[in-house]
């Protein structure tokens, strides 16, 4: 499912990392709190360690679309091009409002660059909806049962201890998926649980407290519409708190 700030390309080395963590530190317990498309977590899945996964995210329709798959509903959408773009812009209206699986579904999977509800992402071939599905289908399904979802902020795992954390928020001074994120705060809080954690972050940059234990030369594709698409570089990092 594209997915604004998605790890598609960057999961494998990402989750090898977290595999080496887990099996190095005797990890039981894995926690996600910004888990999005869900391709870290069910990358490591893939590796079938004996851990517990917790994932969440704040986002109410992204949760009850992945808390439904999981107990198989299978999303209903037209194949017709046009008529997706009427399903888009009639639950476009109750964005605000409602959050149910569809429209997570669909805000999600085919809003322009994986933005929810971002504008709808026209093709002269492509359903972006059939293609999420299809790729959800073969990705995630499989993996769904394992994982235990939540609804809520990061704040929320405030009392958490041994456990290996990873994060992937809002990047600071980039697109935003809804609302403003406090990145100040958010730095604190992971230099708080560091203390009993071990807390790995994705990010562009970070504070100088910070120290980078994994760099990623990401390709992006920007979409401007009519299939015009550029691709270019963008570093990232996984960065450990080095207080």
């Amino acid at each position: 499912m594209h997915y604004l700030g998605g790890k598609f390309k960057s999961k494998k080395q990402i989750c090898e990392h977290l595999k080496d963590i887990i099996e190095k530190n005797d990890i039981k317990e894995y926690i996600e709190p910004f888990c999005g498309s869900l391709w870290i977590t069910t990358e490591l899945a893939t590796h079938d360690l004996d851990i517990n996964y917790t994932v969440s995210d704040t986002h109410q329709a992204l949760i009850a679309m992945w808390k439904e798959m999981q107990q198989g509903w299978v999303p209903d959408f037209p194949d017709d091009l046009t008529e997706l773009e009427n399903l888009y812009d009639d639950l476009k209206l109750a964005k605000h409002t409602e959050f149910t699986p569809i429209h997570g579904f669909i805000g999600f999977s085919c809003g322009f660059s994986g933005k929810y509800f971002g504008g709808f992402a026209r093709s002269r071939s492509r359903n972006h909806a059939q293609d999420a599905w299809n790729s959800i289908r073969k990705n995630k399904l499989p993996y769904l049962s394992k994982f235990n979802f939540d609804c809520c902020d990061y704040t929320k795992y405030n009392d958490v201890k041994g456990a290996l954390i990873y994060c992937d928020p809002p990047y600071a001074k980039t697109t935003k998926y809804s609302n403003s994120f406090d990145s100040s705060k958010f730095w604190d809080w992971v230099r708080k649980m560091s203390e009993e954690n071990i807390v790995l972050v994705s990010e562009c940059q970070a504070p100088d407290d910070f120290q980078s234990v994994l760099d990623l030369n990401i390709k992006r594709d920007m979409r401007y519409g009519k299939d015009n698409d550029v691709v270019n570089v963008k570093k990232e990092g996984l960065y450990m708190y080095n207080g």
